[in-house]
């Protein structure tokens, strides 16, 4: 994505014929990088300590080369890196072109990532004003994180960012005190990855700690997490922060993001089909939300998934049998939706699974014998399904042996 917008980019320059882009660069390379601190926060999140202690303690079916890692402790990237974050102008001129031009390349920007015109009234909108002429950070269409800003916002304002809990904008994007008032009302911390270099996930990342839309480098923003080595994001965090709207499909285009995690909020719509673009992806974890729609096979497709989890939403349609290719799940919970149709003979290769729960669907049956060996030879386990009898005489919708519970409640 970041190779396209720059060819694309740079072919609008060069007919423009207003701008040189090794003084733009130059400017780039002597401005000061604006990474914050490295995450060593803590947190007591359940779910994902069993997914953690599945990752140090048996975590063996990874091949050694499918998670990068780091070499030593993370440390405080260089301003001089190749891929640099996104940093305001620095000349009297700013970003050496009219404001005209400015806003069209910008505009440009925008349109390739969003897949056409930018629509009045819808978020893409508001995202791409907010850009042109009300960051005060006042982003060059010639950064390389140009197009990651225009993200973040598009997701800021699709979410119904205005009436978060905490960590909204400020409410004048170039008055101090609002963006202190706006800062000092954001508390809100990512999950840390534990292990350290010892876990097959870890990556040196910087943790966000100020309010969103605020006039910093947006991997300060809260509830964002960005890699040191290449200053894109890494994950998107909230839980309990009052999260609207709907997700948007420009997150697709965030291509070193792997934790997408957006708990108890009331987020409406589907999940969109775009998101079976982020390859990396290892967390998908959108649970108490108002989801619906089915799920979509681009989903089945992230082999690195380790955890899965869309309980209590209002998704429907049936489990496809493409779930026997996410070899490396390990947490898996779809209960409590509209799920119908037989549970796929597929679940069965699922043999890293530590936690799966599949209850109070719909219509939800078939049989969840076949993960019995492979999840029981774990230390301890969680597997919960519909597979009490429905009634007197009448056989369980679920067949399962090994459940550690089921329902309906007796």
């Amino acid at each position: 994505m970041l190779i396209r917008l720059g060819i694309f980019y740079f072919i609008l320059i060069l007919s423009a014929k207003v701008i040189e882009i090794s003084a733009s660069l130059r400017r780039l390379a002597s401005t000061t990088n604006t990474t914050t601190a490295i995450d060593t926060t803590t947190s007591d999140m359940n779910e994902e300590d069993v997914i953690w202690d599945r990752l140090l303690q048996d975590f063996v079916s990874l091949p050694p080369t499918l998670f990068p890692t780091s070499a030593g402790p993370p440390t405080t990237p260089s301003p001089t890196i190749p891929d640099s974050p996104t940093l305001p102008p620095s000349s009297e001129q700013p970003c050496g072109i009219s404001p005209t031009l400015r806003s069209e390349l910008l505009t440009n920007i925008a349109e390739e990532v969003s897949g056409g015109p930018i629509i009045v009234g819808t978020y893409q909108e508001r995202a791409l004003n907010w850009l042109i002429g009300q960051d005060e950070f006042f982003v060059c269409p010639d950064n390389p994180k140009a197009y990651q800003r225009y993200i973040l916002a598009a997701f800021y304002y699709a979410t119904d960012g205005d009436n978060w809990a905490e960590c909204s904008a400020p409410t004048s994007f170039d008055d101090p005190d609002a963006i202190a008032a706006a800062n000092a009302n954001c508390d809100i911390i990512t999950t840390p990855i534990p292990g350290g270099n010892l876990n097959p996930l870890f990556l040196p990342t910087t943790q966000g700690d100020k309010a969103w839309l605020t006039p910093v480098y947006e991997c300060e923003w809260a509830g964002i997490t960005c890699r040191v080595e290449t200053n894109c994001v890494d994950r998107i965090e909230f839980e309990r922060n009052g999260l609207g709207g709907i997700l948007p499909f420009e997150l697709k285009d965030l291509d070193d993001l792997r934790f997408l995690i957006l708990e108890r909020g009331a987020t409406q719509g589907t999940i969109p089909v775009e998101f079976g673009d982020i390859e990396d992806l290892v967390f998908l974890d959108l649970d108490f939300n108002q989801l619906e729609g089915t799920i979509p096979d681009q989903i089945y497709s992230f082999t690195n998934l380790v955890q899965l989890d869309l309980n209590n939403n209002l998704l429907s349609g049936t489990i496809s049998p493409l779930i026997g290719n996410l070899r490396n799940l390990v947490f898996f919970q779809v209960s409590e939706n509209q799920f119908t149709g037989a549970i796929p003979p597929e679940i069965s290769q699922l043999t890293s699974l530590v936690t799966g729960s599949f209850e109070l669907n719909e219509n939800l049956s078939g049989s969840l014998e076949g993960l019995c060996e492979s999840i029981t030879s774990k230390p301890s386990y969680t597997l919960i399904a519909d597979c009490n009898p429905l009634g007197p005489g009448l056989p369980p919708r679920v067949q399962c042996s090994c459940c550690t519970s089921c329902f309906p409640s007796v």
